[in-house]
């Protein structure tokens, strides 16, 4: 069920610079956030999170609308943005600009994206692989 104070927002889910789907965010009336993706039909298994097939190697986006999937795609999200509860988290959300925990001004800020693959969230226009992900963790060297 839909939070009506929120819009759902849908964004470019990209493998380094090639989009190969759209994630969506919506909340629920908890006021959690609700994660979905719709991967491009065509892409390729060897280009999407192995975490994102299901043991069948179907791609997820079969069970878009069921928990399963929400659940799959939120674990994937929790990996990439530190927990609430972490050590030093002020410390960190003074670094991203923020007076309290939340969970997408996070991954708005980091893109979704990890040192140790080449997926990430395209939060805006002019984000690009090369300018906005690799230099981000070439600056952290």
């Amino acid at each position: 069920m839909a939070n009506y104070f929120f819009e759902p927002e849908t964004y470019p889910f990209m493998y380094k610079g090639t989009t190969i789907g759209f994630i969506t965010i919506d909340m629920d009336s908890f006021g959690k956030y609700e994660y979905s993706l719709d991967l491009i039909s065509y892409t390729s298994k060897n280009k999407i999170p192995w975490a994102f097939l299901d043991i069948n190697e179907n791609f997820i986006s079969k069970f878009k609308n069921s928990h399963h999937h929400k659940s799959i795609i939120q674990n994937w999200i929790e990996e990439r943005v530190f927990p609430p509860d972490r050590q030093a988290s002020d410390e960190l959300l003074k670094k991203v600009n923020l007076s309290e925990y939340d969970q997408l001004a996070i991954i708005k800020h980091t893109r979704a994206s990890s040192r140790y693959d080449s997926f990430w969230i395209k939060f805006y226009p002019n984000d690009t692989f090369k300018n906005t992900i690799l230099k981000k963790w070439d600056d952290k060297k």
